[in-house]
């Protein structure tokens, strides 16, 4: 009975802590509202490899530039420097979104968000910056609707522990994934069993690699999370899974 208990509480308080976590000029908004799809920026996309970290100036500028580039066939685990390059238009009823660097550990990330009026958004991510949500990596923009936008990318790592992947969500959707991914990882215990080893630990990605018999709201009794951990100062990471006993 204690355990059960123990295992409510907690998911009760990283369900708050998703809420806690959500920006501070952000519109606290209960899970209610019609989802619009997440649009996955390298399926829209072009990858590049990064010779230099200048942004152009400009939405008009970024063809030619975007020209200029080298092509990538895909992000080698073994490090590098990258551009990932989109054009984004949604129709739906939402502003707010997030942009959401998720999949692997990524050391620094700076994304630009240019609209055909002039204005530039700047978002920066990754290990080396603040987080705005709970152990993801995750950042808020402003997307109007029948609008469209070139979300430019410069992301770089020592190594990538996975292959890293990039959406963008609304706001609420992805405050909702980080309650629910929070809470699944925490109650599962893993983390009281860590060793103390005189280093701590990053979750890889935005957070967390899991696998699990079906991800859905609330907790799925015996998930398998896998979980990669990995080092702070980019000296290895180590994976990890353990199948959840259910309620």
């Amino acid at each position: 009975m204690q355990r059960k208990q123990f295992r409510l509480i907690t998911a009760v308080l990283v369900v708050l802590a998703g809420w806690w976590h959500t920006p501070i000029h952000a519109e606290l908004r209960p899970f209610t509202s019609q989802p619009a799809n997440a649009v996955d920026l390298q399926q829209s996309g072009n990858l590049h490899m990064a010779r230099s970290r200048t942004f152009p100036d400009t939405y008009q500028q970024i063809p030619a530039w975007i020209a200029d580039q080298e092509p990538a066939n895909a992000v080698a685990l073994t490090g590098g420097e990258y551009w990932l390059f989109s054009e984004v238009r949604h129709d739906a009823d939402v502003t707010s979104w997030v942009l959401n660097p998720h999949n692997s550990l990524i050391n620094r990330i700076e994304a630009r968000v240019y609209s055909e009026d002039g204005q530039v958004q700047t978002l920066k991510m990754g290990y080396q910056h603040d987080s705005e949500y709970m152990l993801h990596y995750g950042k808020r923009l402003e997307l109007e609707p029948d609008t469209t936008y070139r979300v430019l990318m410069h992301f770089s790592s020592p190594y990538f522990s996975s292959h890293p992947e990039f959406d963008l969500m609304p706001e609420t959707d992805y405050r909702r994934q980080v309650a629910i991914e929070n809470a699944q990882l925490l109650s599962c215990g893993w983390l009281c069993s860590l060793p103390g080893d005189g280093g701590h630990h990053h979750l890889a990605g935005s957070g967390v690699d899991q696998w699990h018999s079906g991800l859905a709201p609330g907790l799925p009794a015996g998930p398998l999370l896998r979980v990669r951990f990995c080092r702070a100062d980019y000296s290895g990471c180590a994976d990890s899974a353990r199948q959840g006993t259910g309620a």
